[in-house]
């Protein structure tokens, strides 16, 4: 019992582990996201298939319309232009103040989409969850509803002055957010479920 008890808390562990880090993402320059194995970068294109089909076809994307890959190792490559660093001096001119009204909330989105890194409310959740579900349940709905603290996630406070990038930072982060909960919530109930089978399999 102990063997497969070690065992079940091993998989879901695993599993964790793939779900929170593994595939590549490419990010388009109108903010979408697909999920992908990146095969190759090429000079002007890249290369990559599709993550729910390893096997299918190779698709190909010009540079021009990549904003940035991250890949399932955690690094990122930036093909559009240059993200601000968080190191950068706080009195640098506001650049954001000839942008558009779109781009400044694209802005926001893709800055989130990098920086915006908080796995309390999974791990929250998670927890929650194995110790009683129906807990673990309210838990992730009251962290979820929580809005987001950004401050300490932004790359250039001063961007938080224009409404657009602000706002398409917060639904970014507040999707992500979300996304941690039900993550959180699926790996609770997956480990209850692998524990009560390996207990009543005696």
């Amino acid at each position: 019992m102990k063997d497969r008890l070690t065992i079940g808390l091993f998989s879901v562990l695993m599993m964790v582990v793939t779900l929170a880090s593994g595939q590549d993402t490419i990010i388009t320059i109108d903010g979408e996201e697909i999920s992908a194995n990146v095969v190759e970068v090429r000079l002007n294109e890249v290369a990559y298939k599709k993550q729910n089909n390893p096997t299918g076809p190779l698709y190909i994307i010009p540079h021009q319309q990549v904003y940035m890959i991250k890949y399932a190792n955690g690094t990122k490559e930036v093909f559009s232009y240059e993200v601000s660093s968080p190191s950068q001096p706080a009195d640098r001119p506001a650049d954001h103040i000839s942008m558009s009204p779109e781009n400044l909330y694209l802005q926001g989105r893709r800055d989130a989409d990098i920086y915006y890194r908080k796995r309390g409310p999974m791990w929250g959740t998670f927890g929650a969850t194995v110790v009683f579900a129906p807990v673990g349940l309210a838990t992730g709905i009251i962290l979820g509803i929580v809005p987001p603290k950004i401050e300490d996630t932004v790359p250039d406070y001063q961007m938080l002055q224009s409404y657009e990038y602000k706002q398409g930072y917060i639904k970014k982060a507040r999707g992500k957010k979300w996304g941690s909960v039900a993550l959180g919530f699926g790996l609770g109930i997956a480990t209850n479920i692998i524990v009560y089978s390996l207990v009543n399999n005696q």
